[in-house]
């Protein structure tokens, strides 16, 4: 990584090609150039098909925003008391989570988790932040028409972003907000 951003050094050869190709394309077809920049840099390639490999299968809540619908998914079992938030990173779903999932509901946790717009059952195949921050949006106003306590949001990458982003408002009543990177199967 600091080779990336540090280094001193002339710019390799390919990195000087495509500098000037982009800046042709950009400047000879711009409409060319923005649907290209929204195909390469607003699709998460998230895989849309999946199983849920939790122990348990959720309940799926359909929320709409202005892109489209979202998927926020329950996953609940008798006697759980405290509820936690998962909202994943780009190019992510709510499968990424089996193994923490799995862990909180055997600590006595409530699960909410979300796929954001783009991502896995979710509306779309673009995204981008403005896109998570809606679907954050949907889901913290659904939870308090349902009178819903969140005690912890956890956010990894891009959900954590998305929730920094978000009016304070929405976080007031929440104690704790962790933005982590999940040891999952990947």
């Amino acid at each position: 990584m600091k080779q990336i951003y540090f280094n001193q050094s002339k710019p390799p050869r390919f990195a000087k090609v495509t500098k000037a190709a982009t800046f042709g394309l950009t400047k000879t077809f711009p409409k060319l150039s923005a649907r290209l920049a929204i195909k390469v840099f607003c699709n998460p390639h998230s895989r849309r098909q999946y199983d849920f490999r939790t122990n348990i299968q959720p309940i799926n809540i359909k929320l709409n925003t202005q892109l489209g619908a979202i998927n926020l998914y329950y996953f609940s079992q008798e006697g759980n008391s405290k509820t936690v938030f998962l909202s994943h990173g780009w190019a992510d779903s709510t499968n990424r989570f089996t193994a923490l999932i799995n862990e909180l509901i055997e600590k006595g946790f409530n699960v909410y988790s979300i796929d954001h717009i783009g991502h896995g059952y979710s509306h779309g195949k673009v995204s981008h932040l403005y896109g998570y921050m809606q679907g954050l949006t949907a889901a913290f106003n659904y939870f308090d028409e349902q009178n819903i306590l969140i005690d912890r949001v956890v956010t990894h990458s891009m959900g954590g972003v998305a929730l920094l982003n978000l009016d304070s408002s929405f976080l007031n009543e929440q104690k704790n907000s962790d933005d982590f990177c999940p040891c999952a199967n990947f």
